[in-house]
């Protein structure tokens, strides 16, 4: 969902972030471990700069 979101032009998204998931008082099962985090934002960061490349490309028909 976060890499459709960053494709479709938002400049943000919301992760919820815990050192040991398993022992979040809440949330546990949408909780991305802190040592993840780098590895799934790479890809997002990535993404969302060819997005913006694009979106400020002016289209001419």
């Amino acid at each position: 969902i976060a890499r459709a979101g960053v494709a479709a032009g938002v400049d943000g998204v919301f992760i919820e972030t815990h050192p040991d998931p398993s022992k979040a008082l809440c949330d546990a099962a949408s909780q991305l471990c802190v040592t993840d985090l780098e590895e799934f934002l790479k890809p997002l960061l990535d993404l969302h700069a060819v997005e913006v490349k694009h979106r400020h490309t002016s289209v001419t028909a």
